[in-house]
């Protein structure tokens, strides 16, 4: 019990804006913009894509990359159907509908930070990786749908889709940020920047997967 007391007064909420499935409540139609799931000949989902059973979710109050990523991460903290994290975007659809989105509900909004990490001290300036990206998928004794349907990547934490802007990445930090804003020349697009800027964000959830032996 104390333990419990101590950890709601370590995590204060902060300003956030309702959880979104931009592909069912997005727009105006269902899957209007969305990056679909892989499925079967039976239509059963046989690999996620990253988005289509996501929620988005924006977060006003600004703070370092750590500071948002915890923001973020303490949400799911007595959820246990739900992975939380920063906003990992897999794939160029997701990427677009996300930033598109964004615009439809907020006209302006950011910078804020987006999952991505380097780590200068460990020899990978400039070389960045999704923080929490998907697992790639793979079979269970010979069963693919055992799994929770998963991304059908390379490597867990490789980039498969990019959107820097012309100048970056370009060592100038560790974490990366965007900005939406039509008014903006490099709307949608990356730069790195140092971790301890103060910026807003988005937070991400997914369903948890299932223990495949349960």
């Amino acid at each position: 019990m104390k333990t419990w007391a101590l950890t709601i007064l370590l995590f204060t909420p902060g300003c956030f804006a309702l959880w979104t499935n931009i592909c069912k409540n997005g727009f105006n139609t269902e899957n209007e913009c969305c990056k679909l799931d892989t499925v079967d000949a039976e239509g059963v989902a046989v690999a996620d894509a990253g988005m289509q059973t996501h929620e988005y979710q924006l977060n006003f109050d600004k703070g370092s990359h750590n500071q948002a990523l915890y923001d973020c991460v303490m949400q799911g903290l007595f959820d246990k159907t739900h992975i939380y994290q920063l906003l990992t975007l897999e794939s160029r659809r997701e990427h677009l509908c996300v930033m598109k989105w964004i615009e439809h509900t907020q006209t302006t909004f950011g910078p804020f930070w987006l999952g991505l990490r380097a780590d200068t001290q460990d020899g990978t300036r400039n070389l960045f990786e999704w923080e929490h990206p998907l697992e790639p998928i793979a079979p269970f004794e010979g069963n693919i749908t055992a799994f929770r349907p998963r991304l059908l990547a390379t490597q867990a934490g490789e980039m498969t889709y990019e959107a820097w802007n012309p100048t970056s990445p370009r060592g100038a930090g560790d974490c990366v940020y965007t900005a939406v804003g039509q008014a903006n020349a490099y709307n949608g697009l990356w730069y790195d920047v140092s971790c301890a800027a103060s910026y807003v964000s988005v937070c991400e959830k997914y369903p948890l997967p299932p223990d495949p032996e349960s």
